[in-house]
């Protein structure tokens, strides 16, 4: 697609999905990661995330040139299966929730990585979709 792209978390396609231009911007309005959804873009990427994820599905969103901006607006503990990949921009993570734990299963890998709110962030690697096997667990709380 050219020009920026809104999508509501319900709407996103599970087929791969492009945005050109590091100029525009690909928002996801409360996304509960009910999708094994590919979003690539050249520019920057906005996930307000709200909802109970689906354990067998896995997102991946990659930014060509821009930031990936992670908000998670609900839930006290939730798992998230997501690969977010900036590596020329910044991942911010966002929990809204005092005391709020957020497992990320997947990988993050970007240029920097910001930790922000009210609640902490596990990160578990996952080296095969849906497989525990081989993880590693970082666990960061956010001041």
């Amino acid at each position: 697609y050219m020009g920026s792209k809104a999508y509501m978390g319900k709407d996103l396609p599970e087929s791969p999905v492009y945005i050109k231009d590091k100029d525009n911007t690909v928002t996801i309005n409360g996304t509960d990661f009910k999708t094994n959804a590919v979003v690539m873009a050249d520019g920057n990427i906005i996930i307000n995330a709200a909802g109970k994820p689906q354990a067998d599905k896995q997102a991946f969103f990659y930014s060509k040139t821009g930031d990936i901006n992670l908000d998670y607006a609900s839930y006290n503990e939730i798992d998230v299966n997501v690969v977010l990949y900036a590596p020329q921009g910044t991942i911010r993570l966002n929990s809204r929730n005092s005391g709020s734990v957020i497992s990320i299963n997947g990988s993050i890998m970007g240029k920097l990585i910001y930790l922000s709110g009210k609640g902490s962030f596990q990160i578990r690697y996952v080296a095969v979709k849906n497989s525990l096997a081989n993880k590693k667990v970082v666990s960061l709380t956010s001041d």
